[in-house]
């Protein structure tokens, strides 16, 4: 399998065409991960977490990664790209502009994290897209 490492503007294009991942954490200094919902800005990351996130003891001014990903079984390609910034609490959900909404979480529960984007990196996988069939 070929893989291609992909730019920012790549790598944030790409996530910004799905709105699923998985947020990574510390808890306890040991690494976390949540499914969370997100909404791409130009530099922010809106990312609506699990009420689990709660429990965590996760606190705004942290270090934490988004990651996403697509993969086509059948077509043997996809993409994975992960973002690392500090994360801060974005306020109460029920007062957040436009808050993606993540349906396993209760309206107005769980935690609404800005995510500054700092560390970007991701990669194309499979063979090149012109090498496809379709």
């Amino acid at each position: 399998m070929n893989e291609t490492e992909l730019n920012r503007r790549e790598c944030l294009a790409l996530l910004a065409s799905t709105t699923f991942g998985q947020l990574a954490f510390t808890r306890d200094a040991l690494p976390a991960v949540v499914p969370a919902r997100y909404i791409v800005y130009p530099e922010q990351i809106l990312i609506h977490a699990t009420p689990a996130l709660a429990d965590a003891r996760w606190k705004g001014g942290e270090v934490v990664a988004l990651h996403a990903s697509a993969f086509d079984d059948h077509q043997r390609y996809g993409w994975t790209v992960t973002v690392t910034g500090v994360g801060h609490r974005a306020g109460e959900l029920r007062d957040a502009y436009a808050a993606p909404s993540a349906p396993w979480i209760a309206p107005g529960d769980g935690d609404l994290i800005a995510l500054e984007v700092g560390l970007v990196c991701g990669e194309r996988l499979g063979p090149p897209r012109d090498a496809q069939r379709t």
